[in-house]
């Protein structure tokens, strides 16, 4: 079964990590009347809500946002395997309406999806950046606001997920995470402590310095698979600024 189904459009939203891509999705719901299908294997885990980068109901502004399962990580027994997110992904948009939006930053779910997709009917929109440093210090930034939001922040919920076995399995796989155990460490910090320091902005700074190199890495490969999946193809491009 290919994608997308017969009389349906389809929007795709990629680019890397922090490159804006839910605020552009989210716009273009609103325009086109669809719902956006979140290509993400981790924000399928509500108790990662932050560290997966979900949008609040106020950042949605009144558009649906639809996520491939709703899992908790303490009850999964394993994460979404590409093969379960794409036969998700089939059965939602066969049910969506007319127009779907797909936004996200899974390398492996794009890469699934892009061997299914027809050649009619799709409008990819790619995000790009071209200055890697100010990239690098919007990540950090980032990273700095999902530590120190309203509970759960991200700190709150790696406490939680790194004091358990199987939920650790799946949480220090995470980008980033094994940075901030790291951290944990240099400075004798146990993780589940984490939730402690919420409010403690230098902290957060500190953390978020540790996960940077690898979250720019993986944002880069993250363009570089993007820009591969989409040669050939006609997109709509934009620089991030």
């Amino acid at each position: 079964m290919s994608l997308p189904g017969r009389d349906q459009s389809l929007h795709l939203v990629l680019g890397p990590t922090a490159s804006a891509k839910t605020g552009h999705a989210i716009m273009l719901a609103a325009a086109v009347g669809a719902p956006v299908v979140a290509i993400d294997r981790i924000q399928v885990f509500d108790d990662l809500a932050t560290i997966s980068g979900r949008p609040t109901a106020a950042e949605l502004n009144g558009t649906r946002r639809v996520y491939l399962d709703h899992r908790l990580l303490r009850e999964a027994k394993t994460d979404l395997t590409v093969a379960e997110g794409l036969a998700r992904l089939r059965r939602l948009i066969g049910r969506l309406g007319p127009a779907v939006v797909l936004e996200g930053g899974s390398i492996s779910l794009w890469q699934a999806i892009f061997a299914t997709l027809d050649n009619g009917r799709i409008e990819p929109h790619l995000r790009l950046v071209e200055d890697w440093d100010a990239h690098a210090a919007a990540i950090e930034d980032r990273c700095v606001a999902m530590m120190t939001i309203a509970r759960p922040s991200m700190l709150d919920e790696l406490a939680a997920a790194l004091t358990e076995p199987a939920m650790r399995r799946v949480a220090i796989e995470l980008i980033g995470v094994k940075a901030i155990l790291g951290w944990c460490e240099d400075h004798g910090v146990p993780p589940a402590t984490l939730g402690a320091y919420n409010e403690d902005a230098g902290v957060a700074r500190s953390l978020a310095r540790a996960m940077r190199p690898a979250l720019v890495a993986h944002a880069r490969r993250q363009q570089d698979v993007f820009r591969a999946l989409l040669a050939g193809r006609p997109h709509e491009l934009e620089v991030v600024r």
